[in-house]
């Protein structure tokens, strides 16, 4: 094929950075996966994904006029060829899967931007070029952005190939953390080993693993679209800025959890979301998967505690952290803890009107005792629950949106508690926890209590102008805000 690049591969070198990492089952299905055009075809019909690497691509032309690009993971080569468009002298095409064979054959089809495109079939850890890049383009995101490990050879292309002031598409990529309140989910994951408490099972007793198959549940973590309504607290933020972050960084990511609760409530565990920076040098622009926004195929995360914590006072503080430890299947252990003042009895509502014990043990390692209350809870994120099969995503992704990203202008700057980038946005916290502060006492929030109603955000209410709802609920995305952002009963905005 033309445009094969007659470019170096080995991948029997004796330092091979992937391979050291990841085990080779895990290895073999990632690029198996990958290599098959339907899964390719589920990315790029992701509108809000690929529309916002277009737009970022295209509206910094000067960034990419007349330099070399690498492709990190190329895939179909959907972004390579958005390089070429933007004026690209060259674009090494990297993809060790399969689907190499299919970016090629794209390049081909669309030759007055294809034949500057070299496809090399390979590992980036395991290739050579004939010159560093002047911009390294990739989609390195994962579930809770950094599943897959993906990341890591984004940063091993940026230290080998990238030259010294060169820039990357996306640059920083920021994962937010809120606390939520959803006992219809807990109540939905704590009655799926329901099977096991059968005492007669053809003459067999079923009960004693059914604390077993009920803990087992709670490690999956849950992937689907969040209401935003079940969101109850400000954020927790952390920034992997992929120019400077060494790999070594993203063995152990640890996001200190401070979060304070508006209403009194049971915090059933946390949400997960993350957004992307592209700092180009014209316009910069964000993509973001926070609930409220367009869906992607991303969607959101949560990590469901088996043993929830109760919050007895409006704006109490719960802490704790959340721990991200890599491991060899391309992916991470997930470890959450939580904690929160001892509960005053008497603000603790049950059906007599109030709980009167203040003292909970579990083997789970949940406790509530005097001084505080702690709940822990392990998960897998190679293994999640992705509960938004059963709720339409396909139906979602029918249809193009005339507008699809988000430029960085467009966030709230008010309050400073961002990443210190030039141009960009500086009050950013939590991908739309809007700090603008309205006087309510609710400054900081990602949400309300209110119901939702209408669509499951389709795409083109990113589009929508804000607007007041005096009967309240409806969900409205604001364009100085990336995330979730929307009215509440009576209309009083967070």
């Amino acid at each position: 094929m033309p445009n094969q690049a007659n470019i170096s591969s080995n991948p029997n070198t004796t330092t091979d950075a992937f391979a050291d990492r990841t085990d080779s089952g895990s290895a073999d299905l990632y690029f198996h996966y990958y290599g098959m055009l339907q899964h390719q075809q589920n990315m790029l019909q992701d509108y809000i994904r690929t529309g916002t690497y277009n737009a970022a691509i295209l509206e910094n032309s000067q960034d990419f006029a007349g330099k070399a690009v690498m492709d990190v993971g190329c895939g179909s080569g959907i972004l390579s060829l958005f390089a070429a468009a933007a004026g690209a002298r060259v674009v090494y095409a990297v993809e060790a899967s399969g689907a190499a064979k299919f970016a090629s054959l794209l390049a081909t089809a669309n030759p007055s931007i294809g034949s500057r495109i070299k496809v090399i079939h390979g590992k980036v850890e395991e290739i050579e070029i004939p010159e560093k890049v002047d911009v390294l383009v990739s989609e390195p995101m994962g579930t809770l952005l950094v599943n897959e490990r993906m990341i890591e050879s984004y940063i091993y292309a940026r230290d080998k190939f990238l030259k010294a002031q060169g820039k990357m598409f996306p640059r920083l990529g920021r994962i937010h953390v809120s606390a939520f309140s959803d006992d219809m989910l807990y109540q939905e994951i704590a009655t799926k080993s329901s099977f096991w408490q059968q005492e007669n099972f053809y003459g067999l007793d079923l009960t004693c693993l059914a604390p077993h198959a009920t803990s087992g549940y709670f490690t999956q973590v849950v992937v689907d679209q969040i209401p935003p309504n079940v969101l109850v607290s400000n954020c927790s933020s952390i920034t992997l800025d992929f120019m400077t972050i060494a790999a070594e960084e993203l063995q152990e990511i640890i996001l200190p959890l401070s979060l304070q609760v508006a209403p009194p409530c049971t915090i059933h565990g946390i949400a997960c979301w993350f957004d992307v920076l592209f700092d180009g040098s014209t316009v910069q622009r964000w993509l973001s998967t926070a609930p409220g926004m367009p869906v992607t195929h991303w969607f959101q995360l949560r990590c469901v505690l088996e043993r929830p914590i109760v919050v007895g006072k409006p704006g109490e503080t719960v802490s704790g952290e959340l721990v991200l430890s890599a491991h060899s299947r391309q992916s991470y252990d997930v470890h959450v803890t939580l904690r929160a003042p001892s509960i005053v009895p008497s603000l603790l509502p049950n059906n007599n009107g109030y709980i009167t014990s203040t003292t909970i043990s579990s083997s789970t390692g949940s406790s509530i005792n005097s001084n505080v209350q702690e709940s822990k809870g392990s998960f897998d994120l190679k293994d999640p629950y992705y509960r938004q099969l059963n709720q339409g995503w396909g139906q979602q992704q029918q249809q193009q949106p005339s507008s699809i990203s988000i430029a960085a202008e467009d966030y709230t700057n008010s309050n400073g508690n961002g990443n210190n980038i030039e141009g960009a946005p500086t009050n950013l916290l939590g991908s739309g926890c809007n700090n603008a502060g309205n006087g309510n006492g609710n400054d900081g929030y990602c949400t309300t209590n209110g119901n939702i109603s209408g669509d499951e955000y389709p795409h083109q209410q990113q589009q929508q102008q804000p607007t007041h709802h005096e009967n309240g609920g409806a969900v409205i995305l604001t364009p100085q805000s990336n995330g979730v952002r929307m009215m509440m009963m009576g209309g009083h905005e967070v």
